[in-house]
């Protein structure tokens, strides 16, 4: 593992320490998950430099931190971005604000922006991916209901900016057969 990716892995399991995801498991192996699709997902794009490879990993480990680790009572989403820049670099920061939906006005902001870069892009995919193929193993059946329509719901959207949409309903497909 390359060296800031170990530092990438780690922030994000200080940062998300105890928080747990929909199904019970701890956020951290969501994060792993998210991580290895997207680098997946990169080489189909014929993305292969180890640099780029690495700054999608880090991104992707990372997508979450600043809408899920802080309280904004306490600090602001420009001061964690900038700690965020200072610790990794600002590529990597400003992915990570791509991807933080408490940085848009509206869904259709949030989604618009991210079609607009290949890596926020990559990385979006691979989480609601994960987050489809994960709701057959959330607990109680109106919060995998709700989800499930929020994600549904969300879909014409990832369709209209081009977000991988093929691959998002591969996954409801995939998650239908379980």
């Amino acid at each position: 593992m390359s060296d800031i990716r170990g530092k990438a892995l780690r922030t994000a399991a200080r940062l998300h320490s105890g928080q747990k995801y929909n199904d019970g498991s701890y956020v951290e192996n969501h994060l792993e998950r998210v991580a290895h699709a997207a680098i997946e997902l990169a080489k189909t794009e014929g993305i292969i430099e180890p640099e780029i490879l690495d700054f999608i990993y880090c991104v992707a480990l990372l997508h979450d931190v600043l809408e899920d680790c802080f309280d904004y009572s306490h600090t602001t989403l420009d001061a964690e971005h900038k700690k965020l820049s200072e610790r990794f670099n600002e590529g990597i920061a400003n992915a990570i604000l791509i991807l933080s939906d408490n940085a848009f006005n509206s869904t259709e902001e949030y989604l618009k922006a991210i079609s607009e870069n290949m890596i926020t892009k990559i990385v979006k995919a691979a989480d609601r991916i994960a987050n489809i193929l994960m709701l057959v193993e959330v607990e109680g059946k109106k919060q995998r209901e709700r989800l499930a329509k929020k994600y549904l719901d969300q879909l014409p959207l990832f369709e209209k900016y081009n977000i991988y949409p093929e691959l998002i309903k591969k996954a409801f497909w995939e998650m239908s057969k379980l």
